[in-house]
């Protein structure tokens, strides 16, 4: 109880030793220290990937995983994660937001148009 009433207090008791960060909890302190080190504690044991934050560790270990929960209707392209399918699907669609400031070139990804804009800059 006591720990869910200080989250309604602007108290920050805990101050980070390094930098001016304060906070309500003595875990956030020792997650945040670690932006001043290079302490890693969450390891992957599939490989030598190491992580500073737990959240960090749990996405990297999907990349190991063969299920690929999200499907593309229109041509059974399957992704890891739902923000990876919304780029795929971009490729269905005639839609070209990046237009090229030098030329006619259109993109439907800005990555894209910045790849075509390193070919101005050598002109």
């Amino acid at each position: 109880m006591n720990l869910h009433l200080t989250s309604h207090s602007d108290s920050r008791p805990y101050q980070c030793p390094f930098c001016s960060y304060r906070c309500k909890r003595s875990y956030s302190l020792q997650e945040h220290i670690r932006t001043h080190t290079d302490d890693k504690p969450f390891t992957c044991n599939l490989c030598d990937y190491s992580a500073k934050k737990k959240f960090n560790l749990d996405e990297h270990m999907k990349k190991h995983s063969t299920s690929r929960p999200f499907f593309c209707s229109v041509c059974g392209h399957r992704s890891l994660r739902s923000s990876h399918l919304k780029l795929h699907m971009k490729l269905h669609v005639d839609y070209r937001p990046y237009k090229c400031n030098h030329c006619d070139y259109t993109a439907k990804r800005s990555g894209h148009l910045k790849s075509h804009m390193k070919k101005h800059d050598r002109e």
